[in-house]
């Protein structure tokens, strides 16, 4: 699984004010039975539109309901208030206790009315309690119930909906072919339904997935397609998602800049609806990406900004990680004091809410400490986030805290425990590089089998939109194109051939000159020289110890697959090493690579 960005911290409170709204959205159903139940009723309903904004005035609005509900003996009011007050509890991220206890009654009272729409809501609910509360296995065990639940009730657009938390569940869970399989399934849904925005948004959905399995290209792909399906119907919240998840996609690939064009499209839409919660996730993304292109005036203050934000929704997590991000800024610039300050800040927080992200708050706050020479409690909170991360298998937080480690214990002139964190340091570097690296090479694969696909559906579709008078035009194209790829087909296996034949040709060449130099060299290699040539290439060059061990085979004539079958490692890994040791030794070929390495 790869390590969590600073841009998905928030998605699943996201996903939580998402499931408010939907829930907002399917409360109207909730019928008025007697004329004395509809204040009940309206009770209910303002509080789920309260809930979002002002959690301690749902509260209180739930409960009136529920008193209400029990003085007249109404039990589908007391349901829906329970599911209301459950909703609410989960707002105030209180799952633990208020929200799960509500939900529960909920579902219960559900369970004996039979209402199905009501159990599926309920189970929606419980989804998130349970994911909170870091139960993946019941979190996702409800999400699949309410899913069972509205299909029974034959309410599709929701049935949408579910399936959207069901694909967010999965991705936490680190399965991401489930949720990419979910995510055609809802595609598929919202397709034969004709719902166009749900349409859109399950697109959509689907990139987020393709994303967060490093297949960028695909992912921006299908948040352009959700982009026009939202284009053509005018959606300007649609409008909104879609930059906002083109800009997300953009910042992991590492274009910045065209991840603030994007982002800085989303912002006036998000402004303009009044959406703080949505506004208040732009303007982080913004402030990382200027962050990323070292501009940190323009990041701090939009971090600022987000964390007024932050303060007014009453979202200890995102106050945490905002002090976290501006105790990073501040540590670019050299301002070491305000670091500190706000790196502890973080930390409290986090302490308090108990954050899965107080590992890495907490070596911010090592970091700070550290740069002001207090090596002793640096240390002490370092080991803290380096045990913690280790526990989580958070590799990339336990790369960092083995760096900095490496760096405390040398201050303390600790030379050893330096050396064995440094040593832990540079082989999880390399492990992180060779995984995204392969990742790559895997995405390359995937885009181009996605993009086939595309093109072959276009393709379909053009073909059902000719006209009968441009049939003839089209099948003599055809042939023409098909011949042309014929001929070229045939000119580049020519081609391919006498390029193979001239490697093939000029290796044997190479070969035969490795072996007649190695000869000269033994016959006029100095007897005294008994030092590890292995070591001179590492201390003298810089090669890592899997480079040397390469370097070495080289030197005996052997082409790169025998490497690879020596070393039990792909023939990319061993071309990925060679170039590497190319660079560091300054040569062009192995001839020159043997000369000056002398092994």
């Amino acid at each position: 699984m790869k390590a969590k960005s600073p841009f998905l911290q928030s998605e699943m409170n996201t996903c939580i004010i998402l499931g408010l709204f939907l829930l907002n959205l399917w409360f109207p159903s909730f019928g008025v039975e007697l004329q004395d139940t509809s204040y009940a009723n309206s009770l209910t309903l303002e509080a789920y539109k309260k809930a979002r904004i002002n959690s301690e005035l749902s509260i209180n609005k739930a409960h009136k309901a529920l008193s209400l509900s029990k003085t007249i003996l109404y039990q589908k009011g007391i349901a829906d208030a329970s599911l209301a007050l459950g909703a609410a509890y989960l707002a105030r991220y209180n799952p633990g206790d208020s929200a799960t206890f509500y939900y529960h009654q909920a579902l219960d009272l559900y369970t004996q009315l039979k209402d199905l729409s009501g159990l599926a809501r309920t189970c929606y609910g419980l989804s998130y309690v349970y994911n909170l509360k870091s139960s993946p296995k019941q979190a996702i065990d409800f999400g699949n119930k309410s899913v069972e639940y509205f299909e029974k009730a034959g309410r599709q657009k929701e049935v949408i909906s579910a399936l959207e938390a069901v694909i967010y569940l999965e991705k936490q869970a680190g399965n991401y072919e489930k949720a990419l399989e979910l995510s055609d399934k809802a595609i598929e849904i919202a397709h034969l339904a004709n719902d166009t925005l749900q349409w859109a948004n399950a697109i959509n959905n689907k990139g987020n997935v393709l994303n967060d399995m490093f297949l960028f290209n695909p992912a921006i792909d299908a948040y352009f397609e959700a982009f026009k399906l939202w284009e053509l119907t005018n959606d300007t919240p649609g409008l909104g998602i879609a930059y906002g998840s083109i800009a997300n996609a953009y910042f992991f690939e590492g274009d910045y800049r065209k991840s603030l064009e994007y982002n800085f499209k989303k912002l006036p839409i998000t402004k303009n609806a009044g959406n703080i919660w949505e506004t208040n996730k732009t303007m982080n993304n913004i402030a990382l990406s200027y962050s990323q292109l070292n501009n940190h005036d323009s990041a701090l203050f939009y971090m600022r900004k987000r964390l007024e934000l932050a303060k007014n929704l009453n979202y200890p997590e995102g106050v945490a990680n905002c002090y976290n991000n501006m105790a990073s800024a501040f540590l670019k610039t050299g301002k070491n004091d305000s670091s500190l300050f706000y790196s502890s800040e973080s930390v409290s927080i986090a302490e308090r809410i108990n954050s899965p992200n107080l590992a890495k708050y907490e070596l911010n706050k090592a970091m700070a400490l550290e740069k002001q020479k207090k090596y002793n409690a640096a240390l002490t909170i370092a080991r803290k986030a380096y045990n913690q991360a280790k526990e989580k298998n958070d590799n990339h937080t336990v790369k960092d805290a083995a760096f900095l480690l490496n760096s405390i214990y040398y201050h303390l002139d600790q030379r050893d425990l330096a050396y064995s964190y440094l040593t832990e340091y540079l082989k999880l570097n390399d492990s992180i590089t060779n995984m995204e690296y392969m990742r790559k090479v895997t995405r390359l694969d995937i885009q181009h089998e996605y993009e086939t696909k595309q093109r072959k559906a276009q393709y379909e579709m053009d073909l059902l939109a000719k006209n009968n008078q441009l049939k003839t035009e089209r099948l003599r194209k055809i042939r023409i194109v098909l011949l042309a790829i014929l001929l070229l087909s045939i000119a580049g296996a020519c081609i391919s051939f006498l390029i193979i034949k001239n490697k093939n040709y000029r290796i044997e060449q190479m070969k035969l000159e490795i072996r007649n130099y190695l000869l000269k060299f033994e016959q006029r290699k100095p007897e005294e020289n008994n030092k590890n040539q292995m070591e001179v290439l590492i201390e003298k060059y810089g090669l890592t110890q899997r480079e040397a061990e390469i370097m070495k085979l080289i030197s005996t004539g052997i082409g790169n697959e025998e490497i690879a079958n020596k070393l039990f490692v792909s023939k990319n890994t061993v071309k990925f090493h060679i170039k590497n040791i190319f660079i560091k030794l300054d040569v062009k070929n192995r001839i020159q690579a043997i000369h000056k390495s002398a092994i």
